[in-house]
This record gives structure tokens, C-alpha cells and sequence, in this order.
């Protein structure tokens, strides 16, 4: 059975399975999956359960603070980066937000959710051109003037970096427009320009510039919920005052810890990616459909003469995406015999 769900929502469909033979190519983490270290920290946490979590989560920021040399009070760690967006919607949508479209649906939700009577303004990315943004955008910003923009870089769910020197002009552009911008670079580090690309440490003196990251992707582990991001200090305690005192677990904490201790895994199968990336993208077009380039860790492809074919793997529906259709897909990329696994299904 070929089920397509909409990310990571295997639970309607995990019982038809059965025997432990279903492949979830819908989400997109790191194809290494949980680093064992990880694991055993995760068990060994749970003997914390019957203590509160650290308030404000200190430590965490901290040591991430040591980490990417910026001052700890710029950092605010959440329960996901979902968390946050949910924070920082509710933090700066006054009358417009602004969204690129196709786009992570979480910024649709959150900001719905969090402002129902506010404006939403949707800049259209074109097919032809990959669903690259384009300078385009900056005349939108120009023109709306929005409260606050989303942009992830690399773009989901086509996976395509945005341009180093645009996407330069838009931080420039947003400061003078007074609209707060937020980068989201959670699958940055899979596409092996993290150092060169990231605006984590060159935040100094930007204070309408938030850059959103997670390790729920790099380490695989999505049911732990681990975000945090980086801003100015006034917007950082500005952001902390609209979280939950306790918002992490000791559990999720923990995790944390050990995660700003090895953060060398969050590139350490980039050379699989690029190759697996490369092997998906062949062999799907080979069976007739159309791939979208990606620079990350999933692919978006759209049925071209055929529908994908019935077997017991789980793929991203992306109907339910603005600025797409029935018929668009996106698929995280795994070790190869998944990827193969997937490919011979279809053929």
C-alpha cells in the first residue's frame, strides 16, 4: 500500500502495516537516524521525570551561547521550532504576515491559529523556475510592508537554497520596511553551505532578524521536540515571556545537552544525501516523473504519465500546500536500501 499522508502522521495508517514493513519516506531527517549516544541519554533521563525542568531552560542556552559565540541571552530554546513560530507569530502579526508559496504549511497554521483576523499575503513561486525564489520577492516586501516574513532556506518542501546575495538584500530590505523577518534554517545543515549560508552568528546589531533552527531533523528525533533560535535580547525576552515557564521536558533537555556536545552529526551523512539525493532523482524521472532540483534532503517530484504504484511506504502528499496541487510529492531521503527499496516498488 502506497499511503500518502500529510508528514510524519502515521498513525491512521501504521496498523494496516502491521508487520513492521512500513517505510516512512514522509518525513525528512537525518537518513543516520538517532545517534546511539542519543538513545542512551534518552533512556538514562527518564529517572529525572520526577523533577521540574529548569525554568527558562538556561542551561541549554548557555551552552549553545558558548557554542556559535553569541551573547545566551539572544537564545531561546522551545518545545520544536513549531513552538516558536507559534511564539513569534503571536509576538509581531499586528495586521499582515507575508508567506513564499510553496511553503512549510506549520507557518499557515500557526499563523491562523494564533491571529484568525489577520491578513495573509501569499508571494507565488513559479514552477518553470524550480520554486527557486526569486528577486521578485523583495518588491513584495516593498510593496505589503508585512509585520513579519517566513523564509526557509533551504526552501521545503522543494529544497532549494535561496541565493546568498538575495537573500542578503531581503534582510536589508525587511529592516528598512520595519518587517520582522524570520529564517528558518533547519535542514541548512544538510546541504552542506551551513557555515557559508547561516545567519546564526551574524545577527549583530539586526533587530528585526530571528533564525529559527531544530535538532529534530539533524538527530532524528521528532518525537522530542527540541527548537531554538536567535534574535536580538529584547526580542529573545520578549519571546521567552510568551512560552510556558516549563516548556521543555527534563527528557527534551537532556537530549539538548548532548545534542550542542556533538553537533558534528548534523552533517555527517551529507555525502549519502548528495548521493542518494542524485539516485532518486535519476530513477524517478527514469519512471516519468518530473523532479524538482533540491539541495537538501528531499526531493518534491509531480506525477507525469503515471500515479505512484501501491506498496507499503508512506510519501509526502502535497496537496495541501498552497501553491500546489494533487499530484505533488516530497520524499525524505534514506540509507539505499530504502531508497532502493522505494524505486523498485514503483518500477
Amino acid at each position: 500500500m502506497l499511503s500518502f499522508v500529510h508528514g510524519g502522521n502515521i498513525y491512521d495508517v501504521v496498523k494496516e502495516a502491521g508487520d513492521g514493513s512500513l517505510l516512512d519516506l514522509s518525513v525528512s531527517l537525518n537518513p543516520l537516524g538517532m545517534p546511539e549516544g542519543l538513545k542512551d541519554i534518552l533512556i538514562s533521563s527518564v529517572s529525572c521525570a520526577s523533577n521540574y525542568p529548569e525554568p527558562g531552560n538556561r542551561t541549554l542556552s548557555m551552552m549553545a551561547g558558548e557554542v556559535f559565540g553569541i551573547s545566551p541571552a539572544e537564545i531561546v530554546f522551545g518545545n520544536g521550532a513549531s513552538e516558536l513560530i507559534m511564539a513569534l507569530s503571536r509576538l509581531f502579526l499586528r495586521k499582515k504576515a507575508l508567506l513564499v508559496v510553496p511553503c512549510f504549511t506549520g507557518y499557515i497554521y500557526a499563523l491562523k491559529n494564533v491571529c484568525p483576523d489577520r491578513e495573509i499575503v501569499y508571494y507565488n513561486l513559479n514552477e518553470e523556475n524550480d520554486f527557486r525564489l526569486d528577486p521578485g520577492i523583495v518588491g513584495a516586501i516593498e510593496r505589503e510592508r508585512p509585520d513579519i516574513i517566513f523564509l526557509t532556506n533551504p526552501n521545503n518542501p522543494n529544497g532549494a537554497l535561496i541565493e546568498k546575495s538575495l537573500l542578503s538584500e531581503i534582510v536589508s530590505i525587511c529592516e528598512k520596511a520595519g518587517t520582522h523577518l524570520v529564517i528558518d534554517e533547519c535542514f541548512l545543515p544538510f546541504t552542506g553551505r551551513d557555515e557559508s549560508d547561516s545567519y546564526l552568528t551574524r545577527l549583530s546589531g539586526k533587530k528585526n532578524l530571528t533564525v529559527l533552527r531544530a535538532f529534530t531533523k539533524t538527530f532524528s528525533i521528532p518525537g522530542v521536540r527540541i527548537g531554538y533560535c536567535a534574535t536580538d535580547e529584547k526580542t529573545a525576552e520578549l519571546l521567552q515571556s510568551n512560552l510556558p515557564e516549563w516548556n521543555m521536558s527534563v527528557i527534551a533537555q537532556e537530549a539538548g545537552r548532548y545534542c550542542l556536545k556533538n553537533l558534528s552529526y548534523e552533517t555527517e551523512a551529507n555525502s549519502l544525501i548528495k548521493e542518494e539525493r542524485a539516485y532518486l532523482s535519476n530513477s524517478l524521472q527514469d519512471l516519468g516523473f518530473t523532479v524538482f532540483p533540491s539541495d537538501c534532503n528531499f526531493l518534491l517530484f509531480k506525477k507525469g504519465d503515471r500515479e505512484p504504484s501501491p506498496v507499503s511506504i508512506l510519501i509526502r502528499d502535497c496537496s495541501n500546500i498552497p501553491g500546489l496541487s494533487k499530484g505533488y510529492y516530497r520524499i525524505g531521503i534514506k540509507k539505499h536500501e530504502d531508497n532502493e527499496r522505494f524505486i523498485k516498488a514503483l518500477r
